[in-house]
């Protein structure tokens, strides 16, 4: 409908059916769709225009990139130059931006990627490399496979050095670092399966971590890609790796503390915590730890404990006044938590919003439904601990 407003989450699930049609197509008329590229293009930007008029030129055109790698990615067809040219020449008239040929270059790059034509695949990733740390490594992949089939090839013929194409790969990951390119994780072609990218990925940043191992980046990028993927086993390996080469650095330790919390290890967290104020005595950051821990524990002694520390180290008060309040109602003491809401209200006007919000939260602590209870319990310490990690500048 025309000027309808949608949820990301709803538009992406129609944009995602839309695609499933067109697929269904693509592989039930395949040779009638390759014949008349042109015409099938038009059916899909009037698709797209008909369906979705307010979509984002930006979504807009990384539909028509799902759509083009479909076309590619096709096992039976060898994926000549020929065909490639023209599926990008028409997937770029059928675009809104069509100056930026970036996006169908990276899906024939990708689409011979996955097939192996690594040599192919790397002249077209080349140029978009720096844009994107997931193209950049899927490119240091491509050299890095041809220097173990030259290196196969040679046999023993080969010196005991690396190949010129796995310094190529090592090249191409240092200017990654050097730049600090970020890992978007492909997010302009989400529509697109790349699961074929994970082995790769992670092969690379442990050839990397062994190539580069003072280098944090390679680190840092393996953390964002486990948390996106939610692979709880790379990322516990990553951090090992990242706590034992930089034992002092909060980063990994703060990474590893947000792990533990997320299995409920109460423990592990408490001994990353122990680590923390090791390693930063006297710093809030470590210490307001220790009371998000305690609230979640609701060890009285061990909450009072820290938040003396709290007080001693200059932490504000009427955080520590936010967070009795929550103490107190996960202890189970809503008469006691009244009162300091009271007090807030009184000494803080300036924290109405917050205030209300979550009161208005607590109210479904003592839910007898045991789910809205529990999703009430989550909600009141994200919204808390939010406000004071902001308050405190610690980074999240």
């Amino acid at each position: 409908m025309r000027g309808e407003l949608l949820s990301d989450a709803i538009e992406y699930e129609r944009l995602d059916l839309l695609r499933k049609d067109f697929v269904g197509y693509i592989e039930k008329h395949g040779s009638k769709v390759e014949e008349n590229l042109p015409v099938f293009f038009g059916h899909v930007f009037a698709a797209l225009e008909n369906s979705f008029p307010d979509l984002s030129d930006t979504h807009f055109d990384e539909f028509i990139d799902a759509i083009s790698f479909k076309l590619l990615d096709d096992a039976s067809r060898d994926l000549t130059p020929e065909f490639i040219d023209r599926v990008r020449a028409n997937a770029l008239r059928a675009k809104r931006s069509q100056l930026d040929g970036a996006g169908t270059a990276i899906v024939a790059g990708l689409t011979l990627f996955k097939r192996g034509d690594w040599y192919h695949a790397a002249e077209y990733l080349h140029d978009h490399a720096l844009g994107d740390a997931g193209i950049g490594i899927a490119l240091a992949y491509c050299y890095y496979m041809l220097g173990l089939q030259r290196r196969a090839q040679a046999g023993s013929s080969q010196g005991s050095g690396p190949d010129i194409r796995e310094l190529e790969a090592r090249e191409v990951l240092v200017t990654l670092a050097q730049k600090g390119t970020r890992l978007r994780s492909l997010h302009h072609l989400d529509l697109i399966e790349l699961g074929f990218l994970s082995r790769p990925f992670w092969t690379m940043i442990f050839a990397a971590l062994e190539w580069f191992p003072s280098d944090q980046y390679f680190l840092r990028l393996g953390l964002q890609g486990a948390r996106e993927s939610g692979d709880i086993v790379r990322r516990e390996q990553i951090l090992n790796i990242g706590i034992e080469r930089f034992f002092d650095d909060m980063f990994f330790l703060r990474e590893l503390y947000a792990l533990k919390l997320e299995q409920r290890d109460g423990a592990g967290a408490a001994g990353v915590l122990k680590q923390m104020m090791q390693q930063a005595p006297g710093e809030l950051e470590p210490i307001y730890y220790g009371l998000k821990l305690s609230l979640l524990t609701t060890r009285r002694i061990t909450y009072y404990s820290f938040r003396r520390l709290a007080i001693t180290n200059g932490m504000p008060l009427h955080l520590l006044s936010i967070l009795d309040y929550v103490f107190s109602l996960f202890s189970e003491k809503p008469a006691e938590a009244g009162g300091i809401l009271r007090d807030l209200r009184r000494d803080h006007p300036e924290l109405h919003s917050l205030q209300t919000a979550v009161e208005y939260i607590a109210r479904d602590l003592a839910s007898e439904d045991k789910n809205r209870a529990k999703r009430a319990k989550k909600a009141l310490i994200d919204t808390v601990d939010y406000y004071c990690m902001e308050s405190l500048e610690i980074p999240h």
